[in-house]
Formats: structure tokens, C-alpha cells, sequence
């Protein structure tokens, strides 16, 4: 199958927010200027592994810049009873769909009446209000916004979950400053280790005093 006709058949699939971080990898590069790639990785959905799989890719480079000529894989179903949700794994998809640039991604991590309060305003209540959430950052910031995953806490209240975003305001109206904010959501798991409620908390006011002076000014 050619990378054209994998991409237009892609088309035609349920998109879902997949994670697949690599455990190993080999490079050999031959002459320069072609590469051969090998990683051995695990497909997760929503923090639960599907599929090991090793990914092969064959690069070239043109004009200093390498670009892909070939991509090829074996998958391996992950048995059943092997299948176990990894709150981690699910923390580090979720900032992977914040990165995404396709707010409904953010959204499939909660529950379908699941919530999202930002800073004690009003909670956006069920999938589609998480997604106009979720893109109203993505609007703000649609260049370069990455959200990293720092860590998972356990707490009485509930799981913090804690980030950092980083991005250039260039959206509508933006102002072209960078921003570097840290925060935390407050989340409750519902039984299938999705998002039921998050209460999600950062500094409103150094956030605005980034976006209007920048993070260094």
C-alpha cells in the first residue's frame, strides 16, 4: 500500500486519540543521506494497551532536511487479561491530546456527562461543551501549544493531575507573546477510568500578564 492510499483510507476510520510511546529503537544511517529506522512500541487507548508493535521507516535526505519514503509495521494483539488501564499512561494521552490540535480528543478522555471547571467559573458539562473548552486554548495558541504532563498525585480529594503549556499567542487578536503556565486539574474517575469531573486550577492572573508582556518581560 502506498503512504497516499493508507493516508486516504485513514479517512475513512473512528479517529481516536491513540498513544504509542516507543520502549526501543535502532537507527542505522547509510552514506548520510538515507536512514533506516526500527522501534518497538505499544498502542494504548485511554490509558489501556492494544497492540505491541514495531514500526519500520525508511528516510531520505533532501536540501538537509530528512523526510519519510516508507513506513511499515507488524502489530500483535495484547490479550485480554493483559490489558490493564495504566492511570500514567492515560495522564501522558491526555496531554498528547492537548497537543492534538483536535479539541474532540480532549473531550473523548471524559466521561459522556462528564465535566470540565476551569478556574471556579462555569462547568463545561458533557463532550461538546469539553470540546469548545479545549479549542478555545487551541484557538489562542495554534502554532506551537504544547501541554506537558509533569506528574500524577494521589489525594484524598481526588487525582491531580499537573501540567505545564507552553505556546505563542498568535491566534485571533493575539498579542505574539510566549507563554510558560503550570497548573492542575483535579480529576474524578468514573469506572472506566474516564474523566467524570475535573476541576482544574492555574494562575489567571499571570497567565493574562504573559499573554499581554510575555513570560520573560
Amino acid at each position: 500500500m502506498l503512504i497516499s492510499e493508507y493516508l486516504e483510507s485513514a479517512k475513512n476510520r473512528t479517529n481516536r486519540p491513540y498513544f504509542e510511546p516507543v520502549k526501543e529503537y535502532t537507527i542505522h544511517v547509510s552514506d548520510g543521506h538515507l536512514a533506516f529506522v526500527k522501534a518497538i512500541a505499544v498502542l494504548h487507548a485511554f490509558g489501556v494497551p492494544l497492540l505491541n508493535n514495531i514500526d519500520y521507516f525508511t528516510l531520505i535526505k533532501e536540501n538537509e532536511v530528512w523526510k519519510f519514503i516508507n513506513i511499515s509495521f507488524t502489530s500483535t494483539r495484547i490479550p485480554e487479561a493483559e490489558r490493564i488501564y495504566d492511570p500514567i499512561v492515560f495522564a501522558k494521552s491526555y496531554a498528547q491530546a492537548w497537543c492534538s490540535k483536535k479539541p474532540e480528543y480532549v473531550a473523548l478522555f471524559y466521561a459522556e456527562d462528564g465535566s470540565l471547571n476551569i478556574n471556579n467559573g462555569t462547568p463545561a458539562t458533557g463532550r461538546a461543551a469539553i470540546t469548545q473548552s479545549a479549542k478555545a486554548f487551541m484557538d489562542a495558541f495554534p502554532d506551537d501549544m504544547v501541554v506537558a504532563f509533569d506528574s500524577l498525585v494521589k489525594t484524598p480529594k481526588g487525582i491531580e493531575f499537573h501540567w505545564t503549556l507552553t505556546g505563542t499567542n498568535t491566534g485571533l487578536n493575539g498579542t505574539g507573546k510566549k507563554v510558560n503556565i503550570s497548573g492542575f486539574e483535579l480529576w474524578q474517575l468514573d469506572d472506566n477510568g474516564l474523566i467524570k469531573a475535573s476541576e482544574g486550577s492555574f494562575d489567571a492572573e499571570e497567565y493574562s500578564r504573559q499573554i499581554k508582556y510575555g513570560v520573560n518581560d
